[in-house]
């Protein structure tokens, strides 16, 4: 496997966001009527990403069946 590295190109550093901009941007799409895509270009993420937080944000908030973010965090931290 020599040079795998290579064919699959440059390592990307992921990206955290504190708890406090994510919710945030879920106030302002949420509140602004504004469009996942605006929201998201305005605050220099990616509309897949925002479209998590708006999904967590709604299961969190009782809108939408799921795992709430802190129950996500719980389950990894059992799986290890």
């Amino acid at each position: 496997m020599t040079g795998k590295r290579q064919e699959l190109g440059p390592t990307r550093r992921r990206r955290s966001f504190s708890a406090e901009f994510k919710a945030d941007a879920f106030t302002l799409f949420r509140d602004e009527d504004r469009t996942i895509v605006k929201v998201a270009r305005s605050f220099g993420v990616g509309d897949g990403m925002l479209g998590n937080w708006v999904h967590q944000g709604r299961i969190g908030r009782g809108k939408k069946s799921g795992l709430t973010t802190s129950e996500r965090t719980e389950l990894g931290e059992f799986r290890g």
